[in-house]
């Protein structure tokens, strides 16, 4: 199970002749000030941290009779979603219809939660990814429009563990110039123009 995720028992206890009547959870959490159950199927229950957890549960049947089961649960740790932007524009602004690289750069906290597997962009609030990546090196190269771009980065694990990380982008309009002179020029007399800027985009 990830981290933060809710972990799920069930009894596969077997009772022999007579019925089980009591049941003791330990879900080993020493972190936590309650991680115990005396139900049958206890509440799912979201371990503090990641880990590998010993759980234990202890049955007893109508003749008083007890038996013990345990096993270890592994909590997988999340990873920690980050991407990068590359682009040849302005230092500050991306350039309208211009190529822009998302790079994944993502990270996994500990070796406990394995390698990164695959990763999925998601632009402007879309429903589905606009673009998924496997291995999650795989730049994503796009075109955008001039606005403000958000862009949500998902980043998957190889036990289906996620984060994200949702980031915005300020695309500008290629600078166009364009101006204006007037001017007029007499013999002997020095020169007069008034120079209009009609220049467009980001400036």
């Amino acid at each position: 199970v990830c981290d933060s995720v809710e972990a799920i028992f069930i009894d596969d206890s077997n009772p022999t002749n007579v019925s089980i009547i009591n049941w003791e959870w330990d879900f080993g959490d020493l972190l936590a000030l309650d991680d115990s159950s005396i139900i049958q199927t206890p509440l799912p229950y979201i371990y503090t941290t990641w880990g590998q957890w010993d759980i234990s549960l202890i049955i007893t049947d109508q003749n008083g009779c007890i038996d013990t089961g345990t096993s270890t649960i592994t909590v997988w740790p999340n990873p920690n979603a980050d991407f990068d932007t590359s682009y040849s524009c302005f230092p500050d602004s991306i350039c309208a219809n211009d190529i822009t690289s998302l790079i994944d750069n993502s990270s996994m906290i500990d070796p406990l939660g394995g390698n990164l597997n695959t990763t999925y962009w998601y632009i402007d609030n879309s429903s589905s990814p606009d673009f998924i990546s496997s291995p999650p090196s795989t730049p994503f190269d796009n075109q955008y429009t001039s606005g403000l771009h958000t862009i949500k980065h998902v980043i998957e694990s190889e036990f289906g563990c996620k984060d994200s990380i949702t980031n915005t982008l300020q695309v500008v309009d290629i600078p166009v110039p364009n101006f204006t002179i007037i001017d007029s020029i007499c013999v002997n007399d020095p020169t007069i123009f008034v120079l209009s800027n009609n220049s467009t985009g980001y400036i």
